[in-house]
């Protein structure tokens, strides 16, 4: 078991507390016999503690914050955009490009709009 990187410990007589949310963390103890805190085995557990996702992105692609409601939320740039999720799944990361200022998903963009012709009308006879 590792030590939380937000665990943050104080003298043996006074208290360890969470760097993420300033409250005296739960899941250290005191030992008496070697007289310092200890981690107990449920720190693995802490919901505050989150491992960070290390993810590399190439060109076009965008990192997936989280899925809500069947919609992807993702990174782009400084803010954050919505898209139906048009996979049975929910990926890390997926590839956009934008076609007249709107992001597609790439494989799932609007094809080529084809030119409608309209036939002539035909005049009816009176």
């Amino acid at each position: 078991m590792s030590m939380c990187p937000y665990c943050e410990k104080g003298s043996y007589f006074g208290f360890c507390t969470c760097i993420k949310n300033g409250d005296v963390c739960p899941f250290m103890r005191r030992c008496n016999v070697e007289h310092k805190w200890l981690p107990i085995d449920s720190m693995n557990t802490c919901t505050l503690r989150e491992q960070e996702r290390v993810i590399e992105l190439k060109n076009g692609e965008y990192l997936v914050r989280f899925e809500k409601d069947g919609d992807l939320y993702i990174e782009v740039g400084d803010y954050v955009i919505y898209k139906k999720n048009p996979y049975d799944y929910v990926p890390e990361k997926v590839e956009m490009v934008q076609i007249d200022n709107e992001m597609y998903f790439k494989g799932f963009e609007p094809k080529e709009k084809k030119e409608i012709v309209e036939k002539p009308k035909k005049k009816s006879k009176k």
